[in-house]
Order: structure tokens, then C-alpha cells, then sequence
């Protein structure tokens, strides 16, 4: 068996087969000479806060709470107006709720509140959550009285260890059939998840650009069937029931970022009338083949899932508000060019040439990366970003090679494992195959080559059995348990191609809210995991040539480098030491979707100055290229726009319903017209 590494010549990534691995099947295969004991996590406590300490010792409802909260974290106008409309609705529900003696909201109100916070990344939609909804939720909900989401698992560790990926609460993955008739003959399993959505009072999605719309509309319908009896739903109309009536949604978003992959974004509906899939039979079994094929017509003429899925988002759009901060980004003098090139890009306007020379000013050639040692170890300290696995995997291993040999300490690398699903065994030429396919989403995350050293900045790449364990989450690793047959290594710095995968990797969780998970039998330090080779379920597909494939099982470290990632990985993330952004479009890529990818990466950094750009695309990239190229996503955007200065005057009332103009950190957010009670009695 072989070892490919990567090395850069000429301009150009280049592979390389310079190892032969003898028996690292056999060992994959063989019981390993010393087991682990199982993972069991304590559960997570409450955040460590002061603040959030002594304000839950006060006896207030949800309106002081949120008043508190929002003075204590400086909460600008627009957060404030978006807080007010869900403070209001879970002060009518506390103040009825069925038991005085305890905090929980869980009576009746008059209104429901869903509400689409729009903004741009850095714009301070997160940070409202993260500081106020949140601990709100948590106070007067309970953990079980509110979930939250998102399509990424990166995008989901940002909301907190309570937070799942939308699939999760849809009850779906990348293979689920994602038809109205699917969904429904799936069967209830009666899981602690379906018995807490049964019971939840409030949801937030966020990063909604990403989700695919046919997920959104399986999520939907699942939380309409689980709720429908204890609120007597009528299924018939659940898309305008949004997710089974849960009286308060928040759905987070900027529509001029990445969309979900091979699919159009939630905002793009058709405007045309649009009917409905009739429902299934009561039999299933005893359907007609006239019936199947009246069914399969009205499916041709009229909405697939994914549109299903843009219907029930609209239907939901029942308050606006638009963010237009720029926290995220430095005051100074470069963090404001930075915003004024962003707002360009958004606006469709002329870049000023004073910005487009700014802008060239931060390109770098690949030369330099090699040449430039001083450049080089700045570099080692940002995110790295690209367009397209093919790139993003052999800078992966480019980075964690120069960052080991910065620290002067060895590099292991470990190679993973591939079995034919089949009776079969891969040939060596396969096996080569499978270790040059570079894109991690179809390996089931799992790499081909794990680079690791003793205090390596990593990720955990794939989903585990481990209770809070998900992907993204990030770790550092502190040890490295090699296999007991494995050749002595020596002290020196250097890399070694393992023989063996190693039998487990000791790593500490690098979070604040993930790091009281502890192993009872005391084999890890408080905030440590071991971490070993796993094999995923699912099987990968590996191309042959043609149209031929073979399925593979992978057996490999389920963990990545941290800072190295594609556009998808990046969005989300605040790149607060910088951002290395290779920029070529890759030939497959869409000019729709590369405007927004632009985007996204110069939206990471917090100042022009902490970005470096290797292949800058022509100016009108920056210019009216995201206009020309996402139309309907740009008309959409005007709209919400539109409507948030509507739902404004809206929300101001529910300010002086909550009386909280008379709070100095609010009144002066406010206008002298804004304050008078009469405009919005």
C-alpha cells in the first residue's frame, strides 16, 4: 500500500506516491491490543456568567429580563426593535402561564411572532441571539422549550450545544427520499427529539441562505405531524402553519451569501398560483395504477419539495427586520475600506479606484509564500480559504507541514483505511484511486491522509457516537497514541509516515461551552476526549472512469486541519487573525454562485489589511457582477428591505407596550417623535 503526499513545484500542487505501507490493512483489520472505554458525558451546566447568575435570581418576567440583558450588552437600535415584538409575546404568555410559582411561559397569547432578521455577515443578528434570546429562551422555556438550528454543523456550534443541524430535526440525510409521500409514511418513532418539538414554544434557524429548501420543507411538515394532536392541526394547511405553529420563530439570513449546493436559494419562489400534491391513500399497498399516475402528474405540474419548502417560507414572513451594523469589522481606517467594498458589492455600485487599488494592494503570488519566511509566518496564524476541494486539500496539508516545522516537532501522517463494500478486495490501483479523491464531502469526512502533530489546531471532520462530539467542533491535540506494533520513531523533528493508524488520538476541546464534558472513569482530563479511528456507516462512492463506481468504506482519524477550508466552511466564521483567500474560480462553478462566493471570503476578515488574495478576479466581480448574476436574489433582498421599514414603525409599539422607552440605554436609540406614547398607543 502506498502513501501520497502533496508538494508544491513550479507554480502548481503536484502529487507524489513515495511510501509503501506493508500491512496497514492487516492492522486496520485486527482487534486492537488495548480497548477504550466507552465515552459518557456528564451533562453540559449553564454557561459560567455573573451576570446571567444574579439576574436569575430576581423575580422579573420576560420584558425586565430582556431590558437587562439587551443595557447589559449594548444592543444597538436594531437589535433592540428585533428583541421588543418576542419580549412582548413571551411576557403575555408568563403572565399566563398555568403555574405562578415557577418562571415557565407556557401560557396562552393572542399572537404568535415570526420574525426574518436580515443582514449582512458581522451585522449583529448572531450576537442578538447569543447574548439575549438565548439565555431568554433558556430562562423562560426551559431546555426543552426551544431548539435551534442550522444547515451546517459549523454554523450550528456558534448557537450552542443545544443545537442540531436541520436534518436532525427533519429526520432526513443526503439519501432520504424528500417527497411529500415519503415523508408522511414515515413513522413516528416516539424519539426524546419528536417529544421535544411536541412541546417547544420557540425556534431559531439560522445561516437560512444554505438550507436546502426541500430540507426546510421535510423540517416543516415533520414538526406540523409530531404537534398536530396536542394542537389539533389541520394538516391540509401546514405550510401556513409555520412548523406546526410554534409561536415564536426567529429565521436568521443573508440571501447575498452562499446558497444551499445544486439548488436554488429559500427567498426564490415562483410567483405563479400554486397547488398542492393530492394527499396518499389510507392503503399504500392498495393504490391503483390510475391513482399513482394521477399522482405523478399532479407532482409534474405543480410543486416539487424544494418548492414546497420556498412556499412555507413565505408564508412565514411576518416581521422583518434589517440589520446594516458592521460589528464585525475594525473602526480604523482599513476595516472601513473593507465595508465600503462589501457595500459595493451588495449595492452593485462603482468600486471608487482609490478601493480597487486597495484591494490589489493585498495580492500575493504563490512565489511568496515560499520566498517570504516573515510573510509566511503571519500566514500560519489566519484562516486559509478556497473555492474547491481540489485545492483546499492540498492546502491543508501544505499549512499543518509548515506549521511543524515552525514548532520543530514531528509530523505523523496517517493513512486512512479502504474496503470494498463488495466481496472483493481493492487492487492497489484502487487504493491509490481512493486516496486521491481530495473532497471530504464525498468520503464521508473523512481524509485520505490525516496530518497530525502534538498541538495541532484540528477539527473533528465527521459525525460520532459521542454525545456533543459533532463535526466542526474544534480541538487541539495533546497526544498521540501510536499502535504497539508501529516501528520505534525517533526524537527528531521531521515527518513519518505511521505504518499503523494510531490507536487513539487524546484532544482538548478547544470551546468554552464544550468543556466540561469529562470521562467517568477519569482516562481524560476534564475538557479531553480520546478520540480513535472510526468507520463510517455509510459508504463512499470511489469513480472507476466512466460512469463505473465502487462502494468504499473508510477507516480513518475522524479528525482535519482547523484554519484550512472551502467558502462553505468559511461562511459563518470570523477570520479575527486574517484571511489567506485563493480566489480562482474552479470551471464547474457558476458565475451566480462565484459572485456570491466573492463575497463571502472578503466578508471574513475584520480589515482589508488582514486579508491576502492569491488570484484576484477582474474588477467587476466587485463591482455589478453579484446584480447581473443573482437578479431574483437581489429583487428579493429589496423587497425584505422594503418591508423592514414597514414592520419598524411595528416594532417601536411593542417598545412602549414593554415601556421600555423609558430606559436610558433605549431612549437614546430613539427619536423625540419615537418616544411619544401617543404615535403608538
Amino acid at each position: 500500500m502506498s502513501v501520497l503526499l502533496f508538494f508544491f513545484r513550479g507554480g502548481k500542487f503536484c502529487l507524489l506516491v513515495v511510501f509503501s505501507l506493508v500491512g496497514l490493512h492487516a492492522a486496520g483489520g485486527e482487534e486492537d491490543t488495548e480497548m477504550m472505554a466507552d465515552h459518557v458525558f456528564r451533562p453540559l451546566p449553564e454557561t459560567e456568567d455573573a451576570f446571567l447568575v444574579e439576574l436569575n435570581q430576581r423575580n422579573v418576567g420576560p420584558s425586565d429580563y430582556a431590558s437587562a440583558l439587551l443595557v447589559e450588552h449594548s444592543l444597538n437600535r436594531q437589535q433592540i426593535l428585533a428583541i421588543a415584538p418576542i419580549a412582548w409575546v413571551m411576557e403575555q404568555m408568563w403572565l399566563n402561564r398555568s403555574n405562578p410559582d415557577n418562571c415557565i411561559a407556557d401560557g396562552a397569547c393572542n399572537e404568535r411572532c415570526n420574525c426574518l432578521w436580515l443582514g449582512a455577515g458581522g451585522s449583529g443578528k448572531t450576537y442578538a441571539y447569543s447574548k439575549v434570546l438565548r439565555p431568554l429562551f433558556r430562562r423562560f422555556f426551559g431546555q426543552d422549550g426551544y431548539v435551534a438550528g442550522a444547515p451546517t454543523h459549523a454554523a450550528v456550534r456558534l448557537l450552542g450545544p443545544e443545537a442540531k443541524t436541520l436534518h436532525k430535526w427533519a429526520n432526513v440525510h443526503k439519501s432520504s427520499s424528500l417527497d411529500r409521500r415519503s415523508l408522511r409514511s414515515a413513522k413516528s418513532k416516539g424519539s426524546p427529539i419528536e417529544k421535544k418539538i411536541e412541546g417547544i414554544m420557540a425556534m431559531l434557524l439560522d445561516e437560512l441562505s444554505m438550507v436546502p429548501s426541500d430540507v426546510y420543507h421535510a423540517a416543516s411538515l415533520r414538526f406540523a405531524t409530531v404537534r398536530q394532536a396536542r394542537l389539533m392541526l389541520d394538516m391540509g394547511d401546514y405550510l401556513k402553519q409555520w412548523f406546526g405553529k410554534v409561536p415564536i420563530g426567529v429565521q436568521v439570513a443573508d440571501f447575498l451569501q452562499l446558497r444551499p449546493t445544486a439548488q436554488a436559494s429559500l427567498c426564490e419562489w415562483v410567483d405563479a398560483p400554486r397547488a398542492t400534491d393530492p394527499a396518499p391513500p389510507q392503503d399504500q399497498e392498495d393504490q391503483s395504477d390510475a391513482e399513482e399516475a394521477v399522482e405523478k402528474e399532479a407532482a409534474e405540474r405543480t410543486s416539487n419539495a424544494s418548492e414546497l419548502g420556498r412556499i412555507a417560507f413565505k408564508q412565514s414572513l411576518q416581521r422583518v427586520v434589517h440589520f446594516t451594523g458592521s460589528g464585525r469589522f475594525s473602526k480604523c481606517a482599513s476595516g472601513q475600506q473593507l465595508v465600503r467594498i462589501l457595500l459595493s458589492m451588495r449595492r452593485g455600485e462603482h468600486l471608487e479606484d482609490a478601493l480597487w487599488g486597495a484591494l490589489e494592494s493585498r495580492v500575493i503570488s504563490r512565489e511568496q509564500l515560499f520566498s517570504d519566511n516573515s510573510l509566511r509566518s503571519r500566514l500560519l496564524s489566519a484562516h486559509w480559504g478556497g473555492l474547491a476541494w481540489e485545492q483546499v486539500a492540498r492546502l491543508q496539508h501544505l499549512r499543518v507541514a509548515w506549521e511543524a516545522q515552525q514548532r520543530s516537532t514531528t509530523l505523523f501522517l496517517v493513512q486512512a483505511i479502504d474496503r470494498a463494500s463488495g466481496p472483493t478486495d481493492l487492487t492497489r490501483e484502487q487504493s491509490l484511486k481512493a486516496l486521491q479523491v481530495v473532497n471530504m464531502t464525498r468520503t464521508q469526512y473523512l481524509m485520505g491522509i490525516c496530518p497530525l502533530y502534538e498541538g495541532m489546531a484540528a477539527r473533528v471532520s465527521c459525525i460520532l457516537d459521542m454525545p456533543m462530539l459533532s463535526r466542526e467542533l474544534p480541538v487541539i491535540v495533546r497526544s498521540i497514541k501510536l499502535h504497539p506494533k508501529e516501528p520505534v520513531i525517533s526524537n527528531s523533528s521531521g515527518r513519518v509516515v505511521l505504518q499503523y493508524q494510531p490507536l487513539a488520538v487524546l484532544v482538548e476541546i478547544d470551546d468554552p461551552e464544550y468543556r466540561a464534558i469529562e470521562l467517568p472513569d477519569g482516562s481524560a482530563p476534564k475538557g479531553h476526549v480520546w478520540l480513535r479511528p472510526v468507520t463510517c456507516d455509510q459508504a463512499w462512492d470511489l469513480p472507476l472512469g466512466g460512469n463505473q463506481f465502487m462502494q468504499v468504506h473508510r477507516k480513518q482519524l475522524p479528525l482535519a486541519p482547523r484554519h484550512v477550508l472551502t467558502h462553505y466552511g468559511l461562511q459563518g466564521i470570523t477570520a479575527r487573525q486574517g484571511l489567506l483567500a485563493f480566489m480562482s474560480k474552479p470551471s464547474w462553478m457558476s458565475q451566480a454562485d462565484y459572485g456570491l462566493a466573492m463575497y463571502v471570503m472578503l466578508s471574513r476578515p475584520t480589515k482589508l489589511e488582514d486579508l491576502w488574495i492569491v488570484d484576484l478576479p477582474p474588477r467587476n466581480v466587485f463591482e455589478k457582477f453579484l446584480h447581473e448574476h443573482n437578479p431574483l436574489l437581489v429583487q428579493r433582498m429589496r423587497e425584505f428591505e422594503g418591508q423592514a421599514c414597514v414592520d419598524e414603525r411595528k416594532a417601536l409599539k411593542y417598545v412602549h407596550r414593554l415601556s421600555w422607552q423609558c430606559i436610558p440605554w433605549v431612549s437614546q436609540h430613539l427619536s423625540a417623535d419615537e418616544m411619544s406614547a401617543d404615535l403608538f398607543a
